[in-house]
């Protein structure tokens, strides 16, 4: 679980591009994250989630944290921001809430990112 999180919180912000028919508006960098996480998330795109993350993570945490989240694929995934605080570096620390669901079962984390 620390694992998780550690990998969680080196997600850094990247211009998500909404898939067909998926939320199209977004008013800043942070909901395009969202929105490229949430879209990555149901189509079991690992390749992409592993884009979010920042360089300098350990690749074989990343490549388990990813691993859990897209294997077997989701049949549907939800994330929604609940916080968003600036930090005195500048960037801005957020919380997310993921609902990730696979036939009947249901799984929801919570992830705090740094990014910016």
């Amino acid at each position: 679980m620390a694992r998780a999180l550690l990998v969680a919180l080196a997600f850094c912000m990247w211009p998500g591009v909404p898939a067909a028919g998926q939320r199209i508006a977004a008013s800043d960098g942070i909901e395009l994250l969202v929105l490229g996480i949430e879209n990555a998330l149901k189509s079991g795109d690992a390749v992409t989630l592993r884009s979010f993350a920042r360089l300098d993570v350990d690749q074989s945490e990343l490549a388990d944290f990813v691993g859990n989240l897209t294997t077997p694929m989701p049949t549907n995934a939800t994330v929604k921001e609940r916080d968003r605080v600036p930090l005195r570096d500048g960037r801005q620390r957020v919380l997310l809430e993921i609902l990730t669901e696979r036939d009947r079962d249901g799984r929801v984390s919570t992830w705090r990112l740094d990014v910016g």
